[in-house]
C-alpha cells in the first residue's frame, strides 16, 4: 500500500512541476494572409487616425514588442484601444489587426489563423530579430 501512495505522490509532483511548453515564435507563421488582409481594413478604420504605419513597423514596433507575448498586445487592444472607445473592436478584429501588424513587420503568414483566445496567445512570442 505504501508503494501505491509513493507512486501517486511522485506522479502528482511530476504534473505540478512539468515545465511550460516552449513558446511558439511569431515568425513561424501564426496568422493567415486572410486575417492580415482583414486586419489592414480594421486598422484603417479604427487605428490609423492615431497610429501611422511608421510607428507600428520597423524599429519603433520592435523596440516595444520584440520578445513580448502576443497576449500582451491583445491586452492593449482590448483594454486601451481605440483610445476614444476602448473595447470597441471585436475579438476577431483584434486578432486581425495583430495579424496585420505581424505582416507589416515582415513576419510571414502561415496556414492556421491566430487564435482569439488570450490563453493561447500567451504561448506566442513576437520575434523581430533580423
Amino acid at each position: 500500500m505504501a508503494g501505491v501512495w509513493v507512486t501517486c505522490l511522485v506522479a502528482r509532483t511530476a504534473v505540478w512541476q512539468s515545465p511550460e511548453p516552449a513558446p511558439t515564435l511569431a515568425s513561424s507563421g501564426v496568422y493567415t494572409a486572410e486575417q492580415a488582409a482583414r486586419g489592414k481594413d480594421a486598422y484603417a478604420l479604427y487605428c490609423s487616425s492615431c497610429h501611422n504605419l511608421g510607428s507600428q513597423s520597423g524599429e519603433p514596433f520592435a523596440k516595444k514588442w520584440n520578445g513580448v507575448r502576443v497576449s500582451e498586445l491583445m491586452f492593449v487592444l482590448t483594454d486601451a484601444m481605440p483610445k476614444d472607445d476602448p473595447g470597441l473592436l471585436t475579438p476577431t478584429e483584434r486578432v486581425d489587426v495583430i495579424a496585420y501588424l505581424l505582416k507589416l513587420n515582415d513576419l510571414a503568414a502561415g496556414e492556421k489563423p491566430l487564435p482569439e483566445d488570450p490563453a493561447l496567445l500567451k504561448n506566442i512570442v513576437i520575434d523581430l530579430v533580423k
